[in-house]
């Protein structure tokens, strides 16, 4: 498994520049006339924005947002992953 290197900045930089990303793209998608089901799509990527905007707010708190695994009581905590590895977050 490849580990990713940040160039720059801090993670919590990169996350509030995808919540503005997928903010601004949830604004295009409702703006745009040729798109039926607007109102579904802006929704479900305003969420997503939201999403990134919080991990961002939770990240410079030192707020850990991952799930923690209860069953493991009285040891080290042990936070749930999914079948392929990366954290489970709001499972």
């Amino acid at each position: 498994m490849a580990t990713h290197k940040r160039r720059f900045g801090s993670i919590a930089t990169e996350l509030v520049k995808k919540s503005r990303e997928a903010m601004l793209t949830a604004v295009q998608i409702f703006n745009n006339p040729q798109i039926d089901f607007k109102s579904e799509l802006f929704i479900v990527t305003t969420v997503i924005a939201w999403t990134y905007l919080l991990h961002a707010y939770y990240r410079k708190n030192g707020i850990d947002y991952r799930q923690v695994d209860l069953r493991h009581q009285g040891k080290r905590a042990k936070c749930l992953t999914t079948r392929y590895g990366p954290y489970a977050i709001g499972v």
